[in-house]
């Protein structure tokens, strides 16, 4: 696996680091992974949103009131 010299130089820096300093740079390199990947999330829910608003407008699919999917829901539950 090819890793750039920037890698490769920030890893050796980082691994000379004590441990609560490594553990630190950890923490926000993987909050900064999170972000970005609630952000594609967030973009995936939307466009289902989209898409079933417009199956609803559409007549495509037919809606279900809550009180219906609560009772089938029970049902599934109890056996």
């Amino acid at each position: 696996m090819y890793m750039s010299n920037q890698f490769l130089e920030i890893e050796t820096s980082a691994l000379k680091l004590n441990s609560k300093d490594r553990a630190r740079l950890a923490s926000r390199l993987l909050r900064s992974l999170e972000k970005r990947g609630d952000a594609r999330i967030e973009q995936a829910w939307t466009e289902v949103a989209i898409r079933r608003k417009k199956e609803v407008e559409s007549g495509t699919v037919n809606r279900v009131g809550v009180d219906d999917v609560l009772e089938n829901a029970r049902k599934l539950v109890s056996g």
